[in-house]
């Protein structure tokens, strides 16, 4: 299995490319509307394969009023290297 044929488990899948559009609205985060201030207060840790477009996505984030948004250094590839646990795409 390569990093591409599954995601962290628990991970919320929002392309860079929508982030900003759907980081208010995507249907992971309707459960927690009442809590919408208190979410962007907490951590937020962002991925992608190495680490490149997740520190992009982070500096949105933060443009966007969250605290603590946060990159994964070396991104998938690193997290599977250091033998942690991928779920596969189902």
């Amino acid at each position: 299995m390569t990093p591409a044929d599954g995601h962290i488990p628990g991970a919320v899948n929002i392309p860079l490319g929508r982030l900003e559009i759907e980081v208010d609205t995507h249907t992971a985060f309707a459960k927690h509307e009442g809590e919408a201030r208190s979410l962007r207060e907490r951590p937020v840790v962002l991925y992608c394969i190495s680490g490149g477009r997740s520190a992009r996505a982070a500096a949105a984030l933060h443009r966007l009023g969250f605290a603590n948004p946060v990159s994964l250094a070396g991104g998938i590839l690193a997290w599977t290297g250091d033998g942690h646990p991928v779920a596969v795409r189902g």
